[in-house]
């Protein structure tokens, strides 16, 4: 019998990405597959397109939330309802990628009972020669992860790697993990959960795996660009000082004292930092962080 697989995507004003996606994974080879769709409340026009397109499919479900619950809230929202369905795996994709045919089917070949996550090499959608990301490892210094073969040729990715850090882009797994380490933690709103997550597979002794058959094509930050420049420089330095406190304990003022002096010489020294809104941008993120204000942003970045 053919694994079950539920794969989640999220959509938040983007439906056209979305619409690519789904049509791209139609043509997957694995044939036992449902997909769930959760709209983070998009304006009415893309969500009446998400309507239009994927309800007379019964492969396809389509969620709406009560608000914008970000990366990891939309995801979780996709998680619960797929842990209902039974199905035996759930795989966490980015509505502005598209796959390769096999891709699927080469990652559940490589499961066993001793990996965590699997995620295929992830190359740039319109550079499908360059790798965008191949797993990562974590820097407790820098408290992030940070992708191997950024930038390289996907021919340099010459065997399966077993990694720390699996981007959020694409992650596959089994349904039991969900029951031992829990859901994606909802404090990140954005950026750095797929960190988090990778973390704690780490921590119960499971193995995160690249499998370098397995390819797909990324967009990289479709969905912010549209919104907010600075909301990625906002997210990620907040949520590397969390996730540093949250998993490192004390010695996360290493990270915090490391962001602290990499800002400031950024902010002397590099011309794309010498203004003053990026100046404000990341005095909130600390500010916010030590007021212990995590999840969406609520307030205006000014």
């Amino acid at each position: 019998m053919i694994d079950s697989v539920c794969i989640i995507l999220v959509n938040y004003n983007s439906t056209s990405d979305t619409i690519e996606c789904v049509n791209s994974l139609k043509k997957i080879d694995h044939k036992n597959f449902s997909i769930i769709i959760v709209d983070n409340l998009s304006e009415t026009k893309n969500y009446e397109l998400l309507i239009e397109n994927f309800t007379s499919d019964e492969r396809i479900s389509l969620v709406r939330t009560n608000e914008n619950l970000g990366f990891a809230g939309g995801n979780n929202v996709g998680i619960k309802k797929a842990l209902g369905l039974e199905s035996e795996f759930i795989c966490l994709l980015n509505n502005d990628t598209i796959v390769e045919p096999d891709f699927l089917t080469k990652l559940i070949s490589k499961y066993n009972a001793s990996i965590g996550i699997l995620t295929p090499v992830i190359c740039y959608y319109h550079d499908r020669k360059k790798v965008w990301a191949a797993g990562g490892r974590i820097s407790k210094l820098r408290g992030s992860g940070f992708a191997h073969h950024f930038n390289n040729d996907v021919s340099d990715v010459r065997e399966d790697m077993y990694v720390q850090f699996v981007s959020g882009c694409c992650m596959l797994f089994h349904k039991s993990l969900i029951h031992e380490i829990g859901y994606l933690d909802e404090n990140y709103f954005l950026y750095l959960e797929d960190t988090d997550f990778s973390f704690r597979t780490n921590r119960i002794n499971k193995k995160n795996l690249v499998v370098k058959d397995s390819l797909i094509y990324h967009k990289v930050n479709a969905t912010t660009k549209k919104d907010n420049s600075l909301l990625p420089l906002y997210y990620t330095t907040r949520n590397r000082l969390y996730f540093s406190k949250k998993n490192f304990g004390p010695i996360y003022i290493i990270t915090h004292l490391y962001l602290k002096i990499t800002f400031c010489l950024k902010l002397n020294f590099v011309d794309a930092f010498k203004n003053n809104e990026v100046a404000r941008v990341v005095k909130r993120a600390f500010a916010d962080f030590k007021r212990n204000k995590f999840g969406k942003l609520t307030e205006p970045l000014g």
